[in-house]
């Protein structure tokens, strides 16, 4: 290495977290790995968050969805006389650029294909008997084409630029070859331009509790109007990427629906079925989050001072409903 000039040395074409450097230390010169580096320099020289190199992932998203905590299952094509269930997603025949949830369960036409809409949060009906209503929605999954799991973890903060905006969302779950995200939806017709990930603190979990029975009785600001209590956002601006809800006790018959307000405005974008309200169903049984393609981007940001509400935007079946549990995920800025 004495008389051999760094120019003449083989180009390295990639960056690999097990890559060991010289180093420094204290006038003692010791190795240090790209992982280390990336790391150290994310939490101080470059700021909260980190660049994560283009190279690393697809720029365009996957056709692709979460099916529980760390499975993933490929979007199916439309296709005749076939059940869906809410929740499900479809593509059709010929891609569009665009996934289609299922709001309104039932089976699909026994010939004929809808005409697909590309306005996202539209519904379409498809079928003639027992149809089901489709929405259009984007999607949350990124392909890796670097295995960051050493580095990027499950609940760190994300930063996506794309369609000339900036975005926030949280690592739901990451693999060696997919990356699945909650928060802001990214849209198969839009290309990644720059993501990031941040440090854990970045993230804030605000835990809200409605006692009692009754809290679907009529539609209202569940914690304004039903336990007297009053919250307020006293941090940094945030972005709701995530909330999730679950209660005590079932009601006798149809359970009611919760949204999350920011500053009066709802957060959530689904519906459970075609015109209800938005929001979701908690049950007794588990956890229920919001869709993670169901964020509107227009109203999930939070500053300082803006009220914090959990609204019932549709009414129980016989008011039995009791005990409700809501989590709300947060990504500072």
């Amino acid at each position: 290495m004495a008389d051999s000039k760094i120019s003449a040395l083989t180009a390295a074409t990639a960056l690999n977290d097990t890559d060991v450097f010289p180093i420094v230390q204290a006038g003692t010169t010791k190795k240090i790995t790209k992982s280390t580096v990336v790391t150290e320099l994310g939490a101080t020289a470059l700021g909260r968050w980190t660049l994560i190199a283009g190279e690393n992932y697809e720029a365009t998203p996957m056709a692709a969805y979460r099916t529980g905590a760390a499975t993933f299952a490929n979007i199916p094509d439309w296709t005749a006389g076939t059940a869906f269930t809410l929740g499900q997603y479809c593509k059709p025949t010929t891609e569009n650029g665009y996934v289609y949830e299922c709001v309104e369960a039932g089976t699909t036409h026994t010939t004929t294909e809808p005409t697909w809409g590309t306005t996202l949060g539209d519904d379409l009906t498809d079928g003639a008997v027992d149809s089901i209503t489709w929405r259009c929605r984007g999607c949350h999954v990124i392909e890796m084409k670097t295995d960051l799991t050493g580095t990027v973890k499950n609940g760190m903060p994300l930063k996506i630029q794309f369609n000339s905006a900036t975005y926030y969302a949280q690592v739901y779950d990451i693999s060696a070859t997919r990356l699945s995200i909650v928060g802001a939806p990214m849209f198969l017709n839009h290309d990644i331009t720059a993501l990031y990930y941040g440090t854990p603190e970045m993230v804030r979990q605000v835990n809200l509790f409605v006692s009692g029975a009754g809290y679907g009785a009529t539609a209202q600001d569940l914690l304004l109007n039903k336990n007297n209590q009053y919250l307020t956002w006293q941090m940094a601006p945030a972005f709701l990427v995530m909330f999730k809800a679950r209660h005590k006790t079932n009601d006798g018959t149809d359970n009611p629906e919760i949204n999350v307000k920011i500053g009066g405005s709802l957060v959530s974008n689904n519906e459970w079925n075609a015109g209800s309200p938005y929001g979701i169903t908690p049950v007794a049984a588990g956890w229920v989050e919001n869709s993670p393609v169901a964020v509107n981007t227009s109203n999930y940001d939070i500053v300082y001072g803006a009220a914090i509400e959990v609204a019932c935007t549709r009414v129980s079946g016989d008011d039995a409903a009791a005990n409700l549990s809501v989590q709300l995920i947060f990504v500072e800025q």
